[in-house]
C-alpha cells in the first residue's frame, strides 16, 4: 500500500505541471473558438427613432437589403437606438431614457462604425447630430417606401470628411445606393 502512495506523489510531482499546462490550453482553446463565432457583421444599420421598429418593419428592411447584397454570406446587423427628440422636461424616466441612448449614439458616432442611418425624426436627428452627407439625388435624406412599412422611416447617409474611412465604407455606399434604387 505504502508503495502505490509513494508512486502516486512520484507521478503528480513530476506530472502537475504538465496537467496544468493541458487544462489551461483546453480552457484557451475554448475561449478563443467562443470568441471566434462573435464576428463583426458585414453590414451596419443605425435606426434612431421614437420607438423600437416592429419585426415586420425589421423583416422588411432586412429583405430589402438582402435583395440588394449579392453575396448571401454577407451579414447584417441593425442596431436601434430610442430617442424622442421632442421631449420635454415632465417625463423624467423619458429622459433618462434619452440621455443614455444618447449617449451610446454618440459613441457610435465618434467609433465611426455606420454609414446607413435610419431614422423617424429626420429633421431632429440632422439638427442634433449633424453628420448626414447630402445627396445629389435624394438630400439629406429620404423616406423609405418599402411596401408594408407601418410608419415613414427616413434613410440618409452618414458624411465622413477622411478619404480613407469613406474607402473603407465602399461596400455600404454600394448598398445605400442600391437600397435608394430598390425604394420605390
Amino acid at each position: 500500500m505504502k508503495i502505490k502512495y509513494k508512486s502516486f506523489n512520484h507521478f503528480m510531482s513530476y506530472n502537475l505541471g504538465k496537467i496544468i499546462f493541458i487544462i489551461l490550453s483546453l480552457i484557451l482553446v475554448f475561449y478563443l473558438f467562443s470568441q471566434e463565432k462573435e464576428k463583426e457583421p458585414d453590414f451596419l444599420i443605425t435606426y434612431v427613432g421614437k420607438t423600437y421598429l416592429s419585426e415586420q418593419e425589421q423583416s422588411i428592411i432586412t429583405n430589402a437589403v438582402y435583395q440588394c447584397i449579392d453575396d448571401k454570406n454577407k451579414t447584417l446587423k441593425i442596431e436601434q437606438y430610442i430617442i424622442d427628440y421632442n421631449l420635454n422636461n415632465d417625463n423624467i424616466k423619458n429622459m433618462q431614457i434619452y440621455y443614455s441612448n444618447a449617449m451610446k449614439l454618440m459613441g457610435e458616432m465618434q467609433l465611426n462604425s455606420c454609414l446607413i442611418y435610419l431614422f423617424d425624426d429626420p429633421e431632429g436627428f440632422e439638427k442634433s447630430t449633424n453628420i448626414l452627407q447630402s445627396d445629389e439625388k435624394w438630400g439629406l435624406y429620404t423616406p423609405l417606401n418599402f411596401d408594408g412599412l407601418e410608419r415613414e422611416i427616413y434613410i440618409g447617409k452618414r458624411k465622413f470628411y477622411k478619404p480613407e474611412i469613406q474607402e473603407s465604407f465602399k461596400a455600404s455606399y454600394e448598398l445605400f445606393d442600391k437600397l435608394l434604387k430598390i425604394n420605390k
